[in-house]
Parts: C-alpha cells; sequence; structure tokens
C-alpha cells in the first residue's frame, strides 16, 4: 500500500515538474540554464535527473494504457456476436455473453449505443427488420469489418490519467480508472467518432 502512494505522488510531482517545464519551454525560457543560474549547476543536473524520471513515469503510464488498449481490441475481434453484445441488437447465448461495462466507459458505451439507434432509425424506421442492414455493420471498437491485424500503436499524448494513442484503423483515448484502464474513446479514420472530440 506505501509503495503505491508513493508512485502515485511520484507521479503526481513529475507531471507538475514536466507542465512547469513544458510551460518554461513554450514560452522560450532555458529552463536548465535558469535552474543551473538560480541554484548552482548540481541542482540544473538535479532537475534533469527529476525530468528524466517524470518522463519514464509516464511512458509506464501509456504502456499499462496500451496494453489494456490492446487486451480490449483483441477481444473485440474474437468476439462474434461484439454488436449484439456491446449495443443490445439481439439477444446472446449466455455462453457468447461479452460484459464491456468493465472495459469501456460509461460515456463511451452510450455514445456508441446512440449512434446505433441513430442508424436504425434512419436505415431502417428505428426498429431492426429482418434481412435489412439496419445499424452498424462494422465493430465500434476496431472500427472495422473484419479482424484487425497486426496490432501496432503509437502513443499520441499522455498525463498520468489519460493516453491517447493511435492504432489500426483508429485513435483511441484511455483513461485510468482505479488501478486500471478504460477505453473512453474511439476516432475511426473514417471520421466517424464516439465520445472522442
Amino acid at each position: 500500500m506505501g509503495v503505491s502512494v508513493e508512485v502515485s505522488r511520484l507521479k503526481r510531482a513529475t507531471t507538475t515538474l514536466i507542465s512547469f517545464g513544458l510551460l518554461l519551454d513554450r514560452l522560450g525560457v532555458d529552463r536548465y540554464g535558469l535552474v543551473t543560474r538560480s541554484r548552482g549547476k548540481a541542482m540544473g543536473s538535479a532537475y534533469k535527473l527529476v525530468f528524466a524520471i517524470g518522463a519514464a513515469a509516464l511512458m509506464v503510464v501509456a504502456g499499462h494504457a496500451s496494453a489494456d488498449g490492446h487486451k480490449i481490441l483483441k477481444l473485440a475481434d474474437r468476439d462474434d456476436d461484439l454488436r449484439d453484445n456491446l449495443l443490445h441488437r439481439y439477444p446472446v447465448a449466455k455462453a457468447k455473453q461479452v460484459d464491456y461495462r468493465p472495459m469501456l466507459t460509461a460515456q463511451l458505451l452510450a455514445a456508441m449505443q446512440a449512434e446505433e439507434k441513430r442508424l436504425v432509425k434512419q436505415d431502417c424506421g428505428g426498429k431492426y427488420l429482418e434481412g435489412e442492414l439496419c445499424g452498424m455493420d462494422y465493430s465500434p471498437i476496431t472500427c472495422a469489418q473484419d479482424t484487425v491485424a497486426p496490432y501496432t500503436y503509437k502513443t499520441l499524448a499522455q498525463t498520468d490519467r489519460a493516453t491517447t494513442i493511435a492504432g489500426p484503423g483508429a485513435t483511441y483515448r484511455m483513461i485510468q480508472v482505479g488501478s486500471g484502464w478504460q477505453l473512453d474513446g474511439v476516432k475511426c479514420e473514417t471520421g466517424t467518432a464516439f465520445n472522442f472530440k
């Protein structure tokens, strides 16, 4: 317990230092020279070390978010009943039911379900029709109709509580919830976005 509290404090402190350092950069201030002149060479080196540790801590955060995101994408690719499990279109046999609530935020689920409802209304008058394509014909998680491979990711932005990752076919926002990460936003390469601005 004490270690996780200290790691959490370190993350907050390093995030504050990084934010301050980025602000100085935007203002055109030579932050290393500023620290060195005001506190001596040893202090300038110490600041560089703390800044490097903070950056490393954020890389670890992004790594955990990417790993959790990878698990979600793999599960979505393997789920043959994804749209029914996720959007509640048709009943799913108990053995094939997947609960996405622990992996996706309530806001993201609501955005996906709202888009499905809008498309069903637009395409089929508001109800599913036998033999007709009503609603999404692709996975709103992977933004694809088929299995996505290979899984490659690039971190676009990160903080200690959120990270934005470019993946295959989409950009994803992951947020930290408790000790894990949840998918909070999806923006497909086609332009369709779910809880993603």
